[in-house]
């Protein structure tokens, strides 16, 4: 993709804070040679780990080193998906390259919910729009829990 039909693309991703790049491989085609409706849902989970990274990595600039292990630990409070949505807009087929972008939309004292955005940049155009909903929870007790205060710094 040239940098100039990126630039074309741009102001479909305006907003988004984290933007993901991901080909479509033939395999992920259903018997419709379209993009299988799971992948979707695969594709917005890498938007968000990716996202929740980046977070960790600037919250652990912010006071706390180690705020990232004890954040993600299986021991302590973590993220976990409470809801997803996909809404479709256009069939992506292979081959294709997708555009994903990502962006907090809310931040609550125990929860953060996030937009995704997918573009085409063989359509060049809004292929699909999604939804997550992320909240903390606390792994030893199997039950949510707030965020860190640390955790509600998030940079949007």
């Amino acid at each position: 993709i040239n940098a100039e039909y990126m630039g074309c693309l741009s102001p479909l991703l305006e907003g988004y804070r984290s933007i993901t790049r991901l080909p479509i491989h033939w395999g992920e085609q259903d018997m419709l040679l379209a993009l299988n409706s799971v992948h979707y849902f695969r594709y917005f989970e890498s938007v968000r780990i990716e996202f929740m990274r980046e977070l960790l990595e600037d919250l652990a600039a912010i006071d706390r080193p180690d705020l990232g292990e004890q954040f993600l630990g299986a021991s302590g409070v973590g993220p976990i998906l409470a809801s997803a949505t996909v809404h479709y807009h256009h069939p992506v087929r292979h081959p294709d390259t997708l555009l994903i972008g990502g962006r907090l939309e809310t931040l609550e004292d125990d929860r953060f919910s996030q937009r995704y955005r997918m573009v085409s940049t063989r359509q060049g155009r809004v292929v699909a729009e999604g939804t997550a909903e992320i909240v903390a929870f606390d792994y030893r007790v199997q039950r949510r829990r707030p965020w860190p205060p640390e955790g509600r710094r998030c940079p949007e």
